[in-house]
């Protein structure tokens, strides 16, 4: 369960129908959006149906920023082994540490991957760290690369750090670009009503016991002030 939450955030996600049972190709699995590797792990996604397809939680992410998480956390060892190390630290013990203590279930009918957002975040420092790693190699490597039958970035015009710095924050800006397009529509919960009318349900025939009852006093209060 770990990780499919890990990879929803950081390679990219099927949809948001909950794939409660283990090997459902079709709801709720991580997927990069890259066609040929889906196709291995889930089948062929051009087969379902367009609701599904059109799916707001469809978010392709290309696996990018878990590219550049690994990318960066290789980085962070060869340079400084111990700055490395306790940032592995913090991603273990927020994440894998959790699983194991809880001797944690496979997929559950609900999303709690609240339990883990300590490992997301330190994930997402190996991918803000990659910003600084890309620029420091780019200018030792600026001098070296050229443009050969298309194979290489050309350098050719970054002549200077100021050019190098653009750059690669231009290419930085394009991954956030597409990660907001993509993931910022899982957010708008205009249409998601179902629980304010079930906390109006409660608080309209229940006025009473909703009163003495701890279980629904949050809900109570929530409706009246909705």
């Amino acid at each position: 369960m770990y990780w499919r939450y890990f990879l929803w955030n950081f390679a990219g996600k099927q949809n948001d129908v909950q794939g409660v049972n283990m090997g459902n190709v079709r709801d709720g699995n991580w997927k990069t959006g890259i066609g040929f590797f889906d196709k291995i792990r889930l089948g062929d996604q051009n087969k379902l149906p367009d609701t599904l397809k059109n799916n707001k939680a469809n978010n392709k992410l290309f696996a990018l920023p878990f590219i550049l998480g690994i990318l960066c956390l290789m980085y962070q060892v060869k340079k400084d082994k111990r700055d490395a190390f306790v940032t592995g630290l913090l991603f273990f013990f927020t994440g894998f540490a959790i699983v194991i203590y809880l001797n944690q279930a496979g997929n559950q009918p609900r999303e709690r991957d609240y339990a883990y957002v300590g490992s997301f975040y330190a994930f997402a420092i190996w991918i803000g760290l990659a910003v600084v790693a890309f620029v420091k190699l780019a200018r030792e490597k600026a001098d070296k690369l050229t443009f050969q039958n298309g194979s290489f970035i050309v350098f050719d015009g970054l002549r200077t750090p100021r050019d190098i710095d653009k750059f690669v924050g231009v290419e930085y800006d394009l991954i956030i670009i597409e990660e907001l397009t993509q993931l910022t529509e899982d957010d708008f919960h205009q249409l998601a009503v179902a629980a304010d009318n079930q906390c109006k349900g409660f608080a309209e025939a229940c006025e009473q016991f909703l009163n003495r009852s701890r279980s629904f006093v949050y809900a109570s209060i929530y409706a009246r002030l909705g």
